[in-house]
């Protein structure tokens, strides 16, 4: 088996589409090598435990895919900025995400293509031809005057400029950016919280092979500690209930204990992955050395960081507990991967039809309300 690879393999544009890992422990995975993995999840699971085809179609083994509406990029854009600020921290915030410019920001540039054929009048230059060919036209004057163009700003050329100096970053607005950072520290300032994502590492990528079946797992977790794995949810509350109980309707809502046993599952796999495991880039090799001892040894809590959506990024920490709600949810996961090695088994790379036999409804099978 494969050791850490390193972020090397997100540098290879083949390697999202084509590269199959092997067991280990991936230190800053790259998201979309980590979701081409042809492994069970949390997240398959849950649509294994909807029905079989739910699963099949969304999954690897549909060898033609049929298209599904894009997700909301925007959505998933803005999660990944929360979970850089809040998770990792402003400087690497800054390095992925800026400003983006606004053109209120520079009253005197020349925006529009009117604007540009005004300024081409005031100066007898001909004011016919593309924007392309306005700027051209401008920026020649004004280098024959010795300028260099120095004296005249251009909206275009501000944002060519803005992008040179800002590749490979995304674009955010400025009161998105005022948000995320509003978040992120109602985390730094707060006494016990601010020591949440700390101490370990973000976005660990574990591959695994389940003992009992031999079927391929994979989890990622958000940040990982030495006694601790976090997480980073988002919550909304818009009855106004007190936290504690809008967050644990969260975790109800959003099936979270199914998460819970699965990726404490895949902690019992870390001591035999880390004996293999090599430091990430730019990482102290003594340290990480270190953090990996630390690592073996304790058995994890699991803790969930909430925040409330909004305007009022309300933070609320809980721990999960090894109760009963955990236990019938580490039951229902090892059942689901039973299910899921019977099926491929079964079924391979085929629709999975499920063969479930014709019943008649219960009584208890519907709502209350249909009475009503």
């Amino acid at each position: 088996m494969a050791d850490f690879i390193g972020t090397s393999v997100s540098r290879c544009p083949e390697a999202k589409w084509r590269i199959q890992l092997d067991d280990g422990i991936y230190f800053g995975l790259d998201e979309e090598i980590y979701h081409a993995q042809h492994r069970l999840s949390n997240s398959g699971m849950k649509w294994l435990r909807a029905s079989p085809m739910d699963f099949w179609i969304r999954s690897w083994l549909n060898e033609s895919p049929i298209p599904v509406p894009p997700d909301d990029t925007f959505a998933k854009t803005l999660g990944r900025a929360y979970h850089k600020r809040i998770i990792e921290g402003r400087e690497e915030f800054d390095r992925h995400f800026v400003l983006r410019p606004d053109p209120n920001d520079h009253p005197d540039a020349l925006v529009s293509h009117n604007d540009l054929k005004a300024r081409c009048k005031e100066l007898d230059l001909r004011i016919g031809g593309t924007k392309v060919d306005l700027i051209a036209r401008l920026l020649e004057h004004y280098d024959c005057l010795g300028l260099a163009g120095d004296d005249i700003e251009i909206w275009d050329r501000i944002e060519t400029e803005h992008a040179k100096e800002n590749s490979g970053k995304t674009y955010l607005n400025e009161d998105v950016i005022k948000r995320i950072e509003v978040a992120g520290q109602m985390l730094d300032r707060h006494p016990v919280l601010c020591k949440a994502f700390g101490g370990g590492q973000p976005e660990v990528s574990v591959l695994w092979t389940d003992r009992d079946t031999g079927v391929r797992m994979k989890c990622r977790y958000d940040y990982l500690k030495p006694r601790a794995i976090v997480d980073l949810k988002s919550y909304s509350n818009p009855h106004s209930k007190p936290s504690s109980i809008a967050v644990a309707t969260a975790v109800a809502n959003g099936r979270y204990q199914a998460q819970v046993a699965t990726y404490l599952e895949a902690a019992t796999y870390l001591p035999e992955l880390l004996r293999k495991v090599r430091p990430p880039q730019d990482v102290d090799t003594k340290e990480f050395t270190k953090w990996c001892k630390m690592m073996v040894e304790p058995e994890k809590e699991f803790l969930f960081v909430f925040q409330q959506t909004g305007i009022a990024p309300v933070t609320v920490a809980r721990i999960f507990p090894r109760n009963l709600t955990y236990d019938v949810a580490h039951i229902n996961m090892r059942s689901t991967i039973n299910l899921f090695k019977e099926y491929h088994d079964h079924f391979g790379t085929n629709p999975w039809v499920d063969n479930n036999p014709i019943e008649a409804f219960a009584d208890e099978d519907f709502p209350a309300y249909i009475n009503e």
